[in-house]
Parts: C-alpha cells; structure tokens; sequence
C-alpha cells in the first residue's frame, strides 16, 4: 500500500495528504472571499487529482460537492486572472467524472459554458476576436478584493434587480447580505434609487407610490465597502423604472459595459481614486466589456485617455468614457438602445402587471353568461308567431 501512494504522490505521505486536505475544507468552509476560495479549491483538486485513487477522491468528494458545484456555478469568468480561471475550470471538469449522474451533466453544462466565455475573452485580449455576442448585454461591477489593503485579485459582479410597488414604508433588501456591509450598502442603494426615480420620472406629476427595492449580487456575498456601486445602481433603477412607468418603450445596455463611480446625495458621479480605477480598468479588460464608464475626475487623472490596454495584452482595446452624471449614458445611444414595443408585446404585458384585474374580469363575464343561461326559457309552454316568425 504504502509502495502504491509513493508511486502515485511523490511527497507527503498519506496522513499529511489528509492533514492537507482537512486544513483546505476547513479553509474553504470559513472563507469569503471568491478568489481566495477558487484558489484552495484549486489546491484541493490537484492534490486529490495526484494522489490517483478514484477510491479516494470519492471518498472526499461528499465533504464538499455541494459547496464546489455552487462555486462553479457562481464562479465570475468576467475581470479574474485567465490563468486562474483556466485551472480551475479545467480543474473542476476533471473532477466531474467522480460526481453522481445529475451532478456531473449540470456541471458539465456550466463549465462548458464558461469556458467559452473564457476563451472569448482569450480572442479578445489577443485581438483576434470581435465582441459580437447577440444576446442580453451585461452592465458589470469590476470588484478588488484586498487583504490588509492589498489586492489580491478581481472579477466582475452583475446585480438583479427587483422594484415592486408597496403599501408599506420603501424597503430596500440587499441578498446575499453581510451584516458588516450592509448598512454601508444600503446607503448606496437608497441614494442611488432616489436618483433613477427623479431622472426616470422628470417632467411627470409626482410619483407617490411606495416600493419594496429588492437587489440580489449574483457572484458574491455583497461583501463591499466603499461607494464606488452607486453609478451602476442608479443606471439599472433608471432602466428598471422606465419599464415599469413607459410600458409602451423598451431601454436596454447597447453593448457589454463595466461601469465604477460613487453617486451623492445630488446624483452627481463622485471619484474613487486613480489608484483603485487602474485596478479596476485591468478586471474589465479581462472581460467582453466594450466600454468602461468611470468619474469625470477619475478620467482627468488618467490624461483623459480613450482606450485602455492591458500590460501583455496590447491588441485590447477597452474604451474608457469618463462622466459626472448618469444622464450622460442614457442620452448616448452607442450605449443604451430605445425601441418601441410592438403592440402584441405590450398588451401581454399589461395582462400579466393587472394579472388580478384580467382574471377577475373574465371570472365575472363567465359567471354573467353562466347566469343569463339558467333565466332563458329553452321550453317554452306556447309559441307565438307574427308575420311568420316565432
């Protein structure tokens, strides 16, 4: 036995593999940070991969399957380091193959779908390719992840919105929520809503309705600080609002963008700092984003510059625009698009807003021919006839 694990792992022996192994669940379990949490992965999965026992790796597999495919699945390919992404999602094909059935098609599924974002990302880097994706555009958050005031790696966050109309005093919920950050949050969130409502619904008469604003971080735990999510918020509330109250016209992103800046209490675009814009400008490179949108002042520090590239990768060509106000986006028609919904389009979604309405509605024309029936006489005791007819 012991002849067998030499020949399979050259190093440590068994208990050392397994003290290794113990330190990197218990290392997984407790951490938070995406990128830290992708790396020990990494680790883990080399080391069960080296070790060439099948008998062992499923053994280990059930101590962390659950956690390791909803990593997968929530792993941002957009703004991380290619290599990092690249071993782990090679990594994680690997280790399919020792999850059970259901497992190992979802799995599969999702790794090769973002392997091919990664190596759009490698055509686009490289020069060699065009940003021509049709479907849904992205608005994208470039994230730093730092350690002691360290950055220690980046990727690009998406948010989900949700705006619903309420009875109750405005709520603003923030899921996955840390209890540390999400005071701080909340305060970009409220400011930034504020903003969308008053640019979305300039000109109208005053807009008295309550909302529940539900906002949901697709990548991360929304473990953030600082203020630089305000400018991507408040562009989101703006087109989650115009749907709501311009149900007959359609505002969507024109083209992949990332966009980074803190919003103040008069809805101007606040700066963040030009050493923290250059680490941001590198995670969006590494991204399909076509523009990032950063403070004015931010811009200025940077010599105005148009387009950004890389260190390694001078064939990317990443437009920066620089702005004091969301207005500036929404009145650029590269960036946002403005069609008119076709009338079948409209009309259906008016059915589903006044779902209750419509129901309530065909409830009340069936019950009305229901009763109408019953009081007709289908059998008369005598029929009357005048100038021939009955």
């Amino acid at each position: 036995m012991r002849e067998n694990q030499k020949k399979n792992f050259s190093g440590p022996d068994f208990r050392d593999i397994e003290e290794t192994l113990t330190g990197l669940r218990s290392a997984i379990e407790h951490e938070r940070s995406v990128c830290e949490k992708v790396r020990s992965y990494n680790k883990m999965i080399t080391l069960l991969l080296n070790y060439g026992s099948s008998d062992f790796i499923k053994a280990n597999i059930p101590e962390f399957s659950r956690d390791f495919i909803l990593t997968v699945e929530n792993y941002p390919v957009s703004g991380s380091d290619i290599r990092i992404s690249s071993e782990f999602l090679d990594n994680a094909l690997k280790l399919t193959e020792f999850l059970p059935h259901a497992d190992n098609v979802r799995l599969r599924q999702v790794i090769n779908k973002k392997l091919s974002l990664l190596q759009n990302i490698r055509s686009l880097t490289s020069g060699t390719g065009n940003n021509l994706n049709p479907g849904k555009k992205e608005l994208y958050f470039p994230v730093i992840e730092q350690r002691d005031n360290i950055p220690v790696c980046s990727f690009l966050e998406t948010i989900t919105l949700r705006i619903i109309k309420s009875d109750k005093p405005a709520a603003f919920l923030i899921f996955p929520a840390n209890n540390a950050a999400v005071n701080e949050l909340k305060s970009q969130v409220e400011k930034a809503f504020n903003t969308a409502r008053k640019l979305a619904l300039e000109g109208r008469k005053y807009d008295n309705n309550r909302y529940e604003v539900i906002v949901t971080f697709n990548n991360s735990r929304a473990d953030y600080v600082g203020d630089s999510f305000g400018l991507l918020l408040t562009l989101q509330f703006y087109l989650e609002l115009c749907r709501i109250s311009y149900p007959a016209i359609n505002l969507t992103p024109a083209v992949n963008m990332s966009l980074t800046g803190g919003i103040d209490e008069e809805g101007r675009v606040i700066k963040i700092g030009k050493d923290l814009i250059k680490l941001k400008l590198e995670a969006a490179a590494f991204s399909d984003s076509e523009f990032i949108i950063i403070p004015r002042e931010d811009h200025r520090e940077l010599g105005f510059r148009e387009i950004y590239s890389p260190g390694g990768y001078p064939e990317r060509e990443l437009k920066i625009i620089g702005v004091t106000g969301v207005e500036e986006i929404i009145n650029r028609r590269d960036l946002i698009v403005i069609e008119k919904k076709p009338a079948v389009r409209r009309i259906l979604e008016a059915s589903v807003r006044h779902s209750r309405t419509f129901l309530l509605s065909v409830i009340l024309v069936l019950l009305t021919v229901i009763f109408l029936s019953f009081r007709s006489d289908h059998n008369p005791a005598e029929v009357s006839f005048k100038n021939n007819v009955a």
